[in-house]
């Protein structure tokens, strides 16, 4: 229809064809195989195009998005806009002066009732991050060893000195996302209907349940991933959540003893094998009790109490990997008979024996 040729970003946003072709392009609906070719048959509005996108990103995201994810969107929409105006530029330094304009008037309201229309978008963006922000938790390790942070869905991170994490205090329905600056080892619990996403300075991590590492930051001119135990898929982090979310995002496969490194000024992946130890560190075979409890210890960055009399010299087989430090210690719990108490930094075994 030649009404659409004249179409804004926000013209597209009213039409809800468009916005189901925009989710699911590969739908099977007669209005999405209708958006699908028409915008395949006009290359010329492909910047409006990704502009309605880019806004439809931000006010569809789902709870739990942060502030890198904001700025993302925002530099896309920025971005599409410069390029539109440099384009219109470069075509009016090729015309003559124009003739004047039949409706002024007219002409004026159109950019009246888009300027409106813009601050309505600001003014639902901005309400919609700050309700959304307000349910986050950021922690920030400032001590000289790990750290660990036990979310809501019973996974755990372990940062590295220096790290932060940006979390919510409840995830949604149908995602689990995080935000990490730094270095952080995630176990992920297992929750097939519900991905875990991780967003760091320069990649975006997608998970169903797993351990693996992550180090990046924003000063970083290098960015690493390592999976110890499952699968992941790693994105720049240019790329939308939704487009992740709808699987129609190019990833990189990891699986386990994999890593790769990115280099964020060539946009560039190189793969390798990722060498950990905690595989070997976590297996242990007729081992001490308090031998044990060190490891987690110094992994964690946590205080385990015990009665070292009573358990201490308990020797146990226990293959503590892919799983959380909840997980852990209630499996070391149940081997020795005693009950567990688990707060944020500190662990509790009582009773128990040999």
């Amino acid at each position: 229809m030649k009404k659409f040729e004249a179409y804004k970003a926000t013209d597209f946003l009213q039409e809800d064809g468009f916005v189901d072709w925009g989710k699911n392009p590969d739908g099977e609906t007669e209005d999405i195989r209708f958006w699908g070719q028409w915008v395949a048959l006009h290359p010329e509005k492909r910047q409006e195009i990704e502009r309605a996108k880019n806004i439809h990103d931000l006010l569809a995201m789902p709870e739990g998005p942060f502030e890198t994810e904001k700025s993302r969107v925002w530099s896309r929409l920025q971005s599409s806009i410069i390029a539109e105006q440099q384009t219109e530029i470069e075509q009016a330094k090729g015309k003559q002066k124009a003739l004047p304009v039949a409706y002024p008037s007219q002409r004026r309201w159109m950019k009246v009732a888009a300027a409106f229309l813009l601050m309505a978008f600001c003014s639902g963006i901005l309400y919609h991050f700050s309700r959304q922000n307000h349910d986050l938790v950021t922690v920030k390790n400032l001590k000289a060893e790990a750290s660990t942070v036990m979310l809501q869905d019973g996974s755990s991170v372990i940062l590295s000195s220096g790290a932060s994490l940006t979390y919510p205090k409840k995830f949604a329905a149908d995602i689990r996302e995080v935000s990490l600056k730094g270095q952080a080892f995630f176990e992920v619990a297992k929750s097939v209907d519900r991905p875990f996403l991780v967003q760091s300075s320069h990649l975006t991590t997608k998970v169903l349940g797993t351990s693996f590492m992550i180090k990046d930051n924003d000063e970083a001119y290098r960015a690493e991933v390592g999976v110890v135990t499952g699968k992941v898929a790693v994105y720049e982090s240019t790329i939308g959540h939704q487009d992740i979310k709808n699987g129609v995002a190019t990833a990189e496969l990891l699986q386990a003893e994999e890593g790769l490194v990115f280099y964020p000024e060539e946009s560039k992946f190189s793969r390798n094998a990722y060498q950990n130890h905690i595989s070997q560190t976590l297996n242990f075979e007729h081992t001490p009790v308090r031998e044990i409890v060190s490891v987690l210890e110094q992994m964690y960055g946590v205080e385990i109490s015990y009665d070292q009399q009573q358990i201490g010299n308990c020797k146990l087989n226990a293959k503590l990997l892919d799983m959380s430090l909840q997980h852990k210690i209630a499996l070391l719990s149940a081997a020795l008979g005693c009950e567990f108490k688990l707060d944020k930094n500190s662990v509790a075994l009582v009773g128990g024996g040999c």
